[in-house]
C-alpha cells in the first residue's frame, strides 16, 4: 500500500474509533523529541488485521517530528533459500539490535490460537449436532404421537402404510426445508456476534468467513437426522395399533 507524501494513512478500525473519514483533520501529541501538538490530515484509510496504526511517509515524519533522518527498523523481503544466512548475518553486526520474522510471528499467533479454537469449534459442533438430531427427532414423534388417531382412522378407511406415511413424512419434509434456510441465517448471524465479542479490535481482527463447505456440512446433519427420524417414525407407524387407538378417548 502506498503511502502518501502528506497526510496520515491510517487502519480503518483506528479511524472508526477517532471518528474520522478521509479529509479530516487528526492531533497528535509528540510523547518524545521536540514534544508538542501536531495537526495531520487524513489521507486514506487502510485493513490491517493487527493493532491500531498510523502510517507517514519519511521526509513528512521528519518535518513533524522536527529532527534530522533516522531510522529504528528496516523491514526486508528475502528470497526464501536465503532468509537463514542473511538472518545469521544481521544478528553478527554489532549495530542491529534484534532480528525477527514475519514467519515466526505467524507461526507463533497460530500456536497460541489453533489449539483453543479447535476445541471450541470441537465442542460447539458437538453440541449443534446433538441438538439437530434431537430437535428432528423430537419433532416427528410428537407428531406420530398427535396424529396417532387421525392416521389410525386413515388406515382403518384402506390408506396404507405408506400412504399415511407419506402424509406425515411429507409434513416433516415441508419442516425441514423450511428451517435449513432459516437457521443458516440465524447461524451466520449469531456466529458474527460471537466473533464481534470474542475479538479485540484493537488487538487483533478476525475476518469472518464461513466456507461453503461449514454450510454443507450443517445442512448434511438436519438432513441426515431427517432421515433416519424418518425410517424410526415409519417403523411406528407400521406398528401401529389400530383398535388401540380409536379405543383411546380425546
Amino acid at each position: 500500500m502506498p503511502i502518501p507524501e502528506e497526510g496520515v494513512l491510517l487502519t480503518s478500525v483506528l479511524a472508526e474509533i477517532l471518528d474520522v473519514v478521509p479529509g479530516d483533520v487528526v492531533e497528535v501529541e509528540l510523547k518524545e523529541g521536540d514534544r508538542g501538538d501536531r495537526e495531520l490530515i487524513v489521507a486514506g484509510l487502510i485493513e490491517e488485521g493487527f493493532g491500531l496504526q498510523g502510517y507517514l511517509s519519511k521526509s513528512n515524519l521528519h518535518r513533524i517530528l522536527r529532527e534530522a533522518p533516522r531510522f529504528s527498523s528496516a523491514l526486508l523481503r528475502i528470497d526464501a533459500p536465503l532468509e537463514n544466512l542473511v538472518q545469521s548475518r544481521l544478528k553478527d553486526i554489532p549495530a542491529v539490535q534484534s532480528v525477527s520474522r514475519k514467519s515466526d510471528a505467524l507461526a507463533s499467533f497460530e500456536k497460541q490460537t489453533d489449539e483453543t479454537m479447535r476445541v471450541m469449534t470441537f465442542i460447539m459442533t458437538l453440541f449443534a449436532v446433538a441438538i439437530a438430531i434431537s430437535i428432528v427427532y423430537n419433532n416427528a414423534r410428537v407428531s406420530v404421537s398427535m396424529r396417532a388417531r387421525d392416521l389410525a382412522t386413515l388406515r382403518v378407511l384402506g390408506f396404507t402404510r405408506g400412504e399415511i406415511s407419506a402424509i406425515l413424512l411429507g409434513e416433516q419434509a415441508v419442516q425441514i426445508a423450511i428451517a435449513i434456510p432459516l437457521g443458516l441465517l440465524l447461524g451466520t448471524l449469531g456466529a458474527k456476534a460471537l466473533i464481534a465479542s470474542w475479538a479485540d479490535p484493537e488487538i487483533f481482527r478476525i475476518p469472518f468467513v464461513i466456507s461453503n463447505q461449514t454450510y454443507a456440512f450443517a445442512v448434511a446433519v438436519v438432513l441426515l437426522s431427517g432421515i433416519a427420524s424418518a425410517l424410526l417414525v415409519r417403523r411406528k407407524l407400521d406398528r401401529l395399533d389400530l383398535i388401540g387407538v380409536l379405543k383411546t378417548r380425546e
